[in-house]
């Protein structure tokens, strides 16, 4: 799933998705900037808690959706 993003004239948008090769989930950050993070998961449980409390957190920074999320269904195959 890719998230966008926005507050005021900043972007931001995280992906998500599960990488088979390495058997753990991820979370991609990639700022307006063109920096880019990666979280690696190694539980479906754990991704999700981060997953939520981004979304927490953000809502607090005044950050608001910009549209519904995009599926990606290759980020969701598994080996």
């Amino acid at each position: 799933m890719i998230w966008f993003y926005e507050r005021g004239a900043e972007t931001l948008r995280i992906e998500t998705r599960f990488n088979p090769a390495s058997r753990f989930y991820e979370l991609v950050w990639h700022r307006a900037n063109g920096t880019r993070t990666v979280e690696t998961f190694s539980s479906e449980a754990m991704f999700r808690q981060r997953t939520e409390a981004i979304e927490d957190t953000l809502a607090g920074l005044e950050w608001e959706m910009a549209g519904a999320p995009t599926f990606v269904p290759e980020g969701w195959q598994r080996a």
